[in-house]
């Protein structure tokens, strides 16, 4: 597997959680609380791996500029996250559904701005068209 691919697929899992997290917030089943505290878990390690897939792929393919607008979409999402998990413990994701909406909306919107730099990125730099693969 070479690294773009392993990149790829490693953003492909990080999609289905983001995608796993959505449907669990929308349930209003208090039961689900613990598999979304299991599935935030999943995603900072899923972000961590992508960190450094990218951190060893990025450098051979992408000058100094792109990998300082790497960093700047992984922290926007980084901290998009964080802010969201922080302001939404599990226990009150509940208690005020368009606020936790409108914060998820800004996670969301953080995740696909990193996800289609990262595939029009590696696809620019193989030759290959991924912006079908992104979700």
């Amino acid at each position: 597997m070479t690294l773009a691919t392993d990149l790829l697929a490693r953003l492909d899992r990080l999609n289905a959680l983001h995608e796993r997290i959505g449907s669990i917030a929308l349930s209003v089943d208090a039961d689900r609380r613990q598999e979304l505290v299991d599935a935030r878990r999943e995603l900072a390690h899923c972000i961590g791996e992508i960190s450094q897939a990218a951190d060893a792929l990025l450098p051979t393919i992408c000058d100094a500029a792109a990998i300082t607008e790497y960093r700047q979409h992984l922290g926007a999402m980084r901290s998009s996250a964080a802010l969201h998990q922080a302001s939404w413990p599990a226990i009150s994701m509940t208690a005020d559904r368009a606020g936790y909406a409108a914060s998820s909306g800004q996670v969301r919107d953080a995740h696909r701005a990193f996800d289609g730099w990262m595939r029009r990125t590696i696809s620019g730099a193989t030759g290959r068209s991924l912006m079908g693969e992104s979700k």
